[in-house]
């Protein structure tokens, strides 16, 4: 199996699990991203299809703002190896979900990257008081 393959039944059980309507290509090539919604708000999480890093595949998940309340642009990344995929997007959605309930700040987000031994999991820097 290449590219997607070795992901899509992870990806079909999450957005399953979540009701997420799944889209599997954009501008005629393969894709992965649901569309997440609030109110007012809304935010895409997209897959890239594993990379070899080392001796792992790794798999690059993104959480990119659409539109937001305060025009906030964000964009966190998670770098996992393939067996932890299901994680990564329940933290992708979790944080989405978190997002959408942020009092809205006079500033722009910001985002800072920490490493956990194998696991890069973005960490929000907002200006909350």
């Amino acid at each position: 199996m290449t590219g997607y393959q070795i992901i899509d039944s992870v990806i079909d059980a999450w957005c399953a699990k979540h009701r997420l309507v799944l889209f599997n290509e954009f501008g005629g090539q393969p894709r992965r991203f649901i569309y997440t919604s609030g109110a007012v708000e809304c935010f895409q999480i997209s897959i890239e299809p594993p990379e070899i890093s080392g001796t792992e595949e790794i798999v690059r998940v993104n959480l990119w703002s659409i539109e937001t309340v305060d025009d906030a642009e964000i964009h966190h990344v998670w770098l996992v190896p393939t067996g932890d995929l299901g994680t990564a997007l329940e933290i992708a959605l979790e944080t989405a979900e978190m997002l959408k309930m942020r009092p809205v700040a006079s500033q722009s987000m910001t985002q800072k990257s920490i490493t956990f031994g194998w696991f890069r999991r973005a960490i929000l820097a907002l200006p909350w008081k």
